[in-house]
């Protein structure tokens, strides 16, 4: 009864350490089990907390890229309004100037000059000759500087500084010498280089 006691005790011992051991394993595969889930999950989390850093920083991105646009397209029209003003404010200085040359006795070689290079200009046909009401009483003048050709003097209330048109109404021909074309054609190269054109 011994023998068979000690095999019992035996077999229930190998049956104990036989279960111990799958218990052992089970536990290791439980374990790897979990820490795979455990790096998975923290491979799922990092690489949605990666994408919502992403999504995040496209998001500042084109808000400050919209912010940068918006104050940059607000300057270039504080700049726009402040370059006209300038402009403004130079060409009616000159416009001033300009009206004051024209009380001066240059003024009236000015006109004739005018009138001679106009005369040279247009063909041999009748012309009239446009000016400024107050340029009215120096008809005469004009007319002997036009070479002797005929020509009528009118007044043209769009010539407000001085100088003068020809038309060639036969031929349709107009030079137009007035001070004020002469004055608006500068404002180009006066943007130009007094550097207040903007660049892109």
């Amino acid at each position: 009864m011994l023998k068979q006691d000690e095999r019992i005790a035996k077999f229930l011992d190998a049956i104990d350490k036989d279960a111990l051991e799958r218990r052992r394993q089970i536990e290791a595969q439980v374990q790897q089990a979990n820490e795979e889930a455990l790096e998975r999950a923290r491979a799922g989390a990092q690489e949605q907390a990666q994408q919502l850093i992403h999504r995040e920083l496209q998001k500042r991105r084109v808000e400050i890229n919209q912010k940068v646009a918006k104050q940059e397209a607000e300057l270039r029209a504080a700049l726009a309004g402040r370059r006209t003003e300038i402009a403004r404010q130079v060409f009616e200085a000159a416009a001033k100037e300009l009206s004051s040359f024209t009380e001066k006795p240059a003024y009236e070689r000015f006109l004739a000059e005018s009138a001679a290079r106009c005369a040279a200009l247009l063909p041999e046909q009748a012309v009239v000759l446009y000016v400024r009401e107050a340029d009215l009483p120096r008809a005469e003048a004009l007319q002997a500087a036009f070479a002797g050709r005929p020509c009528e003097v009118r007044a043209d209330a769009a010539i407000r500084i001085g100088g003068l048109k020809v038309c060639c109404e036969a031929s349709g021909l107009l030079a137009d010498d007035t001070l004020d074309s002469r004055l608006e054609g500068q404002r180009a190269w006066f943007l130009e280089q007094a550097e207040l054109t903007l660049a892109q």
